[in-house]
């Protein structure tokens, strides 16, 4: 085993030296001086003057601003589970094309501090300001969606897309302009602005020109199947992480000696939670403390707005769809799954609307992505979708003549191993085991039956190993 912990080691270090080269190559970083490939994204764009005159936010603002913001739409349709099935389905996975890099290939940056305003119509705000963020009383929703643009938080902090009008009689939401058009075009809100902060100075516009450099040189790198084109696809979506970084309300200090906590604990003894030994037989000690965030500043606002058009991008094709009659059966932030036979119909309207060509490669655009080896376009002859980030697709591929079925498992918190141990022990098929809970049935998973491994992080900073660990879903 000794030969293979060296022979580990060895692959790990020439992959960091090439991988350290290729960051390099692409932005003349290095990767020493960076604790994650978001905060080497983030440096890049400082450096490509991406932020110039671009102000962070904090305080008041910034914890404002961040109400605005709202993740990508996860769910079934209607909120409900489905089981597709039948003869000469054919249902694909259908997919935007980097769709945050999408996103800000369409956006600008707001320069200035933003100011405040309440008590002013919307059409007021609309000619003041290019770039706002408000709080607003939802009065009514005009168009019922499917998949619903409204939102809200619900009593366990979970976000949920539910337009019933009666979710919003005593609730406030959180928009910013981009949204707020939304809500109207593909929704025809009426409602109500409490209050707000816009921005009156110019937008910076670079973040466009240089998501479209960094994705024309992954294409490049692409047709030439260099691997490098990895690395710039990582750092495209990586741009976006150190925008809404949150505030670090606690952390942790090592101090080396007894000594050493008591005094620093005296010293701030108004932000200490606690201090501990940090093991048996050691002189360190941990100290844990308290932060202000109030003087926390970061991106908010752009990191909203990233969100906000990246929705829209799929709202643009999503409500088209609904429009037109076309079935959606299940969204997943940047994809859809509906039959393939609507494609057609979805690319020409698209072109009709929005004089833009929905299926491609390219910024915006669309493609069918199950990715499983197959000479032939795959597809899923049946799928059940059962909640958010819990589904199951049967997909159809060929190769060499032979037809044969691929299992396409998503199932949140817990592993695909888990689920085709789960599968193995009761002697089912995949499709077989999402049809049981489909049908109301309660199953346990081991998330380390099998060969798999799960880690127990203890107190005392000891690692161990679960023996078993049940879900039941």
């Amino acid at each position: 085993s000794k030969i293979y912990c060296f022979y580990d080691c060895d692959v790990l270090m020439e992959g960091y030296i090439k991988f350290k080269q290729m960051v390099k190559q692409i932005c003349s970083l290095n990767i020493d001086n960076y604790i994650s490939i978001s905060s080497i994204a983030h440096q890049y764009m400082l450096n490509k003057n991406v932020y110039h005159n671009v102000c962070e936010v904090k305080g008041l603002s910034r914890e404002f601003i961040q109400k605005c913001i709202v993740g990508g739409r996860v769910m079934c349709s209607q909120n409900k589970p489905c089981h597709i099935k039948g003869d000469n389905i054919r249902i694909q996975d259908f997919d935007a094309v980097s769709l945050y890099p999408s996103a800000m290939s369409r956006i600008g940056i707001p320069c200035g501090k933003p100011e405040t305003f309440e008590n002013i119509s919307y059409e007021q705000i609309k000619t003041k300001y290019h770039t706002f963020f408000c709080k607003i009383k939802i009065l009514k929703v005009g168009i019922k969606r499917k998949f619903p643009l409204v939102n809200f938080k619900d009593d366990k902090g979970i976000r949920q897309f539910n337009d019933n009008i009666q979710n919003y009689i005593d609730k406030y939401i959180y928009v910013d302009n981009i949204s707020l058009e939304d809500l109207i075009n593909f929704q025809q809100v009426e409602f109500k602005i409490i209050c707000g902060e816009g921005f009156t100075q110019k937008r910076n516009l670079k973040i466009q020109r240089e998501i479209k450099y960094l994705f024309n040189k992954r294409l490049k790198y692409k047709k030439e199947k260099n691997p490098i084109q990895e690395v710039i696809k990582l750092l495209m979506n990586s741009v976006y992480g150190k925008t809404t970084l949150r505030p670090i309300s606690k952390e942790k200090i090592i101090k080396n000696t007894k000594e050493d906590c008591i005094k620093y604990v005296s010293q701030n003894h108004n932000n200490i939670e606690y201090f501990e030994p940090l093991g048996f037989e050691t002189e360190h000690y941990v100290v844990k403390r308290n932060n202000s965030i109030y003087s926390h500043q970061n991106y908010a606002h752009v990191a909203s707005l990233i969100l906000s058009m990246s929705k829209r991008i799929m709202n643009e094709v999503m409500c088209l769809a609904e429009d037109l009659g076309i079935e959606i059966f299940y969204q997943d932030t940047d994809s859809m799954h509906l039959f393939e036979k609507d494609i057609e119909l979805l690319s020409t309207e698209f072109k009709k609307k929005y004089n833009r060509e929905l299926i491609g490669t390219n910024l915006g655009q669309f493609h069918c992505d199950f990715n499983f080896q197959s000479d032939e376009t795959p597809y899923a002859v049946e799928s059940i979708f059962l909640t958010k980030k819990v589904y199951c697709d049967k997909v159809r591929v060929i190769n060499n003549g032979i037809e044969e079925f691929k299992y396409h498992i998503r199932m949140k918190g817990i592993s695909t191993n888990a689920v085709l141990n789960k599968c193995k022990e009761l002697n089912c098929t995949p499709m077989e085991l999402y049809l049981k809970l489909y049908n109301g049935e309660t199953l346990e998973f081991n998330l380390v039956g099998g060969s798999m491994i799960k880690f127990k992080y203890n107190t005392d900073y000891t690692i161990s190993t679960y023996d078993e660990f049940n879900r039941k879903i």
